[in-house]
């Protein structure tokens, strides 16, 4: 389903994490939902994403945005974010 990621399995609960916001309004706490719902540590994410666990923790604390050639990845993987990409520029 996500070309690179055909085992990832999308349908699983909604997690009971305290970090989870259920009306994310930031880059950051809209990828944060979105590595919780699939179940993944900012370490698996990172290394799916080919990009360190220090960099997801700024993505998601919304201290620095994703490099341009993160975007493939990140709109493959977490497809929502095509509208936040536009913000970026």
């Amino acid at each position: 389903m996500y070309g690179h990621f055909p085992d990832l399995n999308t349908n699983v609960p909604k997690p009971s994490n305290t970090k989870y916001d259920p009306n994310p309004i930031t880059f950051g706490a809209k990828l944060r939902n979105k590595r919780l719902e699939l179940n993944l540590s900012t370490k698996n994410f990172g290394e799916l994403l080919g990009v360190s666990e220090t960099t997801i923790f700024l993505w998601e604390a919304n201290k620095v945005m994703p490099r341009i050639n993160n975007y493939s990845k990140l709109l493959e993987f977490v497809g929502f974010l095509q509208n936040e990409t536009k913000k970026l520029h």
